[in-house]
């Protein structure tokens, strides 16, 4: 069990047997939740950039830029490459993959309940007024 008696979840979703934990996960949806960090995100899906660059489309500091991206380089979304004083920044684009392999083995599993419910509902006699 992990903290405050929750189980410890564990993942392998992905085909280079990287293993996935609930911390990881939740890092990762946490990034994801923040609209300013899915607009670097998109911003980086057209090619890197240096975290300068990234800035100049955002009405925030380059400090507050800065948290962001590292929250999401601490969710393993982007990286981070430095080249002089220059601050590279590209998008892991594997991260996202496990996310939505995590989605797509919990959409199998919510339909099949679903459809094993749909039958007794189907069969089930209509209520009466």
């Amino acid at each position: 069990p992990g903290p405050a008696g929750k189980p410890s979840l564990q993942f392998s979703p992905s085909a280079d047997g990287d293993s996935f934990t609930g911390s990881e996960l939740d890092r990762l949806f946490l990034a994801l939740a923040d609209p300013t960090r899915r607009a670097i995100l998109e911003r980086l899906a057209a090619g890197p950039g240096t975290v300068s660059q990234v800035a100049a489309g955002f009405p925030l500091t380059l400090p507050g830029v800065s948290r962001h991206v590292r929250t999401l380089e601490e969710a393993g979304l982007v990286r981070r490459r430095v080249r002089g004083r220059a601050h590279w920044l590209s998008l892991e684009p594997g991260r996202l993959a496990l996310a939505e392999c995590w989605l797509a083995e919990r959409r199998q599993s919510w339909e099949g309940s679903l459809d094993r419910l749909a039958v007794p509902l189907a069969t089930a006699a209509p209520a009466s007024p």
